[in-house]
């Protein structure tokens, strides 16, 4: 979409994914990504933002709207530390104070 910035993508992104209505997005952190085999390593930077979650959360796993292939679930913050969330760097971010930003460099093997 032409002249859509990063917020206006994650609250789309979000719409298309679970079908809820974003509300109000707070940016908490820009991950730069490096991944891929030796040679052909790749750069990604991404914008984070924090999305206070819905009262309406379905329970259980959930089929994600726009790709039906994919299966997700909501996690309690108090066990996201023993439950796998990709991309791992989530977990820090989730722990950014109110109108602070974090720059994470994420260097994958």
């Amino acid at each position: 979409m032409s002249d859509e910035d990063s917020a206006q993508a994650a609250a789309r992104e979000w719409h298309e994914e679970t079908g809820l209505t974003a509300g109000e997005l707070l940016l908490v952190g820009v991950v730069e990504s490096f991944f891929g085999p030796p040679g052909r390593r790749e750069h990604e930077i991404g914008f984070s933002y924090h999305l206070p979650a819905p009262s309406n959360l379905p329970d259980g796993t959930f089929t994600v709207h726009d790709n039906p292939d994919v299966q997700c679930q909501w996690v309690p913050f108090d066990r996201i530390e023993a439950t796998p969330v990709y991309p791992l760097v989530v977990r820090d971010l989730l722990r950014v104070p109110p109108g602070e930003v974090r720059h994470i460099l994420n260097r994958e093997a």
